[in-house]
This record gives C-alpha cells, sequence and structure tokens, in this order.
C-alpha cells in the first residue's frame, strides 16, 4: 500500500477527515513457522529512552501478509484494526529527532529478550513522513535475526531500500549496513541489546509505502 491508498487507509482507521502532518508507519512482522503460534510472546514501543519500560497497549496479532508463518502487528481504534501496521500521527515537532524502538519477545514461559534499535528521524514540514519495515525470524528461538527496512524514493518513480542487519552476512554495497551492538547499553545479565543509532530521513505523505 502506498501513497494516497495509505493515506485514505489512515483516515478511515483514525476516523478523521485530515490528518495531523507527521506521519510514522511500523511494519512489523515476526517470522514464527510452527502450528501453535500462540506461544509467541511479543512487545513494541517507541520511546524517548532506550531503557523506557513502555510499550504499546493498542496493537493485537494478526496476519496481514500472505505467508501466515509471519506474525504481524497492528494497532487497534476501538473496533477498526490497522491494516498499515501501526501507524503513529503528531506534529512534527513530536516525532523528529531520537526515539528508540523497543521490542521484547520471547517463546512460551522463557524470560523475554529486548533488543533496542535507536533512530534519529529527520523529519521537517516539507518531508514529514516515514515507514519503518522490521523483519525478525525466529525459526530458531536460540538464534533470532532481525532487519530493519526503509524506503528511500529517489525521484517520482524510482525508489531503494536501506536495510540494516542484525547478523553478519550482509551484502557489500550502499543500501545496506550491519547493525553494531552499543556495549556500554547492551546487558546479557537483563536479556537485552541495544545497537547503534540509525538515521531515517523523512519524505512526503505521498512517498509512503509498506
Amino acid at each position: 500500500m502506498y501513497g494516497k491508498m495509505m493515506i485514505e487507509e489512515l483516515k478511515r482507521f483514525f476516523n478523521t477527515d485530515e490528518l495531523k502532518p507527521s506521519i510514522v508507519v511500523l511494519d512489523v512482522g515476526v517470522f514464527f513457522p510452527y502450528a501453535n503460534q500462540d506461544i509467541l510472546k511479543f512487545d513494541m514501543g517507541l520511546n524517548e529512552l532506550p531503557l523506557d519500560a513502555g510499550r504499546f497497549d493498542d496493537m493485537k496479532f494478526n496476519h496481514r501478509y500472505p505467508n501466515r508463518n509471519y506474525v504481524t502487528l497492528s494497532c487497534i481504534n476501538e473496533r477498526k484494526i490497522s491494516r498499515v501496521g501501526y501507524p503513529i500521527i503528531g506534529e512534527v515537532a513530536e516525532t523528529t529527532g531520537e526515539k528508540y524502538l523497543c521490542m521484547d519477545y520471547g517463546i512460551g514461559d522463557s524470560n523475554k529478550i529486548s533488543i533496542v534499535v535507536p533512530i534519529m528521524f529527520n523529519l521537517t514540514e516539507d518531508a514529514p513522513c516515514a515507514t519503518i519495515q522490521v523483519r525478525m525470524n525466529l525459526r530458531n528461538p536460540n538464534e533470532p535475526t532481525f532487519s530493519i527496512h526503509v524506503h528511500i524514493p529517489l525521484d517520482k518513480e524510482e525508489w531503494k531500500v536501506m536495510n540494516y542487519w542484525s547478523h553478519d552476512e550482509v551484502p557489500e554495497d550502499d543500501y545496506n549496513e550491519l547493525l553494531i551492538p552499543d556495549v556500554a547499553l547492551t546487558s546479557e545479565k537483563d536479556c537485552r541489546i541495544v545497537y547503534e543509532p540509525i538515521v531515517i530521513n523523512g519524505y512526503g505523505e505521498n512517498d509512503m509505502v509498506v
């Protein structure tokens, strides 16, 4: 979904004819190819501080992708369910700057592991929007991997995707980077991995895509 289609979907979801100027959409899919997906535990938040315990309390698991091995996360607004993931709308001044994408996952009764990715949002009045795709692979829960994908509009007809990877096998080009753990904030005792910051530049609402 992209451009005007996404804007119409967000208006439907938020039940408004006019959205606030800044829009950030989190499209998160967890690859969990097992018959009992109910044992998956996953929480998420976009916080002001890296160790903030705040997590979204208005989301649910569903299957927005054709591949049902993926468990997706969608925001809920009363009886409506977002078709694009978890959208956040606000003023540009509220959404720009450094935020912390926090994700906690676990299987069954196991302790949750926390992943924190600092994101520097460069949003402006002319480019107030951003979409972030997160793909987590829990095929082997003991060796989880994840990646973050950000669409970059080069012109009206051409896009590139910037990819950030938690694992070592990263293609060697300008659009793939390895996420580096921040050793000062990462804690094995607390089951927490904090990464070095990434930068996401904004774009216009007609360039939004998930």
